[in-house]
């Protein structure tokens, strides 16, 4: 008797359960991606992952209109307000404690994310948006979060898939071409970078080599063995000035203390602007995969980037870059690697 209780109280509580699905009302996801009449997008808090959504994003900005955006860095609506200055949108700053009331109150009947991963305050907003299109790449890191997938190619770099996803969306294809970035520096911002760095400029060459001595993507970076064996090499073969950069000035003070850095100067920013325009006036930016190096290659200044063989999936292939590819970081053959970077200058 028992078992027989128990197959009626399991049999009651699926009929139940198919009820209350019966009684949700559907979503009609034609209807909304044709017509959506309020959108919030997503972005990514990882530098660079926002940097790779911003085409994407100028393609649904120059489509919609109605488009609010969780910003999640003041540095992040730097680029915003200068690649997408020209289109309407609305915006707030994510604080990362929680989200803003003005996104609370209000329904959108479309959400679209622009990262490969959201935090927990913003699942459990994307959990309470039962009604709501919400949609992601079909590699997104929380799947259970979203009710809309855009299938990519995977030979497609983060980039391209970010634009395919808000094709997707759209129902339609455009060219990438026509959305990529314009970023433009002020001749003010540019000319005080000059002013400062040809003041450190003991060549006096008028060229500007920038080493990035911050940490990359999978923790990459230079040693003190590298850096050491860069700059020699540099000095050796290319000419101008050789600049180390980064966000800030802890890791130079150590290497200066080791010794292991006897000369180059160094350049470090709080002043986002400025540092853009540094960047700019760079006759090239020698990296590993970091948001510098991102930064630099949105402002289409040179890069060389040394990247781990996965890493490549984050780029467009462009003649501004040289793709230095290695197995493992801390095998890096410098004397090859910077044996490249001088015939890419030559072109």
């Amino acid at each position: 008797m028992k078992i027989i209780s128990k197959i009626k109280n399991l049999l009651k509580s699926k009929k139940d359960e198919i009820s209350f699905l019966k009684n949700i009302p559907k979503i009609n996801f034609t209807e909304i991606l044709t017509n959506p009449k309020n959108i919030l997008v997503i972005l990514s808090s990882n530098m660079m992952n926002f940097l790779n959504s911003l085409d994407a994003l100028a393609l649904l900005l120059h489509k919609h209109q109605n488009v609010t955006l969780l910003v999640h860095k003041k540095e992040h609506l730097f680029f915003l307000e200068r690649c997408l200055k020209n289109l309407k949108f609305d915006f707030y700053l994510f604080d990362e404690e929680e989200l803003p009331e003005e996104i609370l109150n209000n329904k959108f009947d479309t959400i679209i994310i622009l990262s490969q991963k959201v935090d927990d305050n913003i699942s459990r907003y994307l959990h309470k948006n039962d009604l709501s299109v919400k949609a992601a790449l079909d590699d997104f890191a929380q799947p259970e979060l979203i009710n809309y997938k855009t299938r990519t190619e995977k030979s497609q770099c983060l980039k391209e898939k970010y634009f395919s996803q808000i094709c997707g969306i759209l129902g339609e294809d455009f060219d990438s071409k026509q959305f990529q970035m314009d970023f433009n520096i002020s001749d003010s911002k540019l000319k005080s970078s000059q002013k400062i760095l040809n003041y450190l400029d003991v060549s006096k060459a008028g060229e500007w080599i920038f080493l990035d001595i911050s940490t990359g993507l999978n923790s990459t970076i230079f040693s003190d063995r590298q850096l050491a064996e860069i700059i020699r090499f540099v000095r050796e073969k290319i000419s101008g000035t050789l600049f180390l950069i980064d966000w800030n000035q802890e890791r130079y003070d150590k290497l200066k203390l080791k010794g292991v850095i006897p000369k180059p100067f160094f350049v470090s920013e709080q002043d986002i602007s400025l540092l853009t325009a540094h960047l700019a006036n760079a006759k090239i930016l020698i990296s590993p995969n970091t948001e510098l190096y991102h930064i630099a290659q949105l402002l289409k200044t040179r890069t060389a980037g040394a990247l781990l063989p996965d890493e490549k999936k984050y780029f467009f292939e462009s003649d501004k870059d040289l793709e230095f590819e290695v197995e493992n970081f801390k095998s890096l053959q410098i004397d090859e690697f910077i044996e490249q970077v001088t015939e890419f200058l030559k072109e």
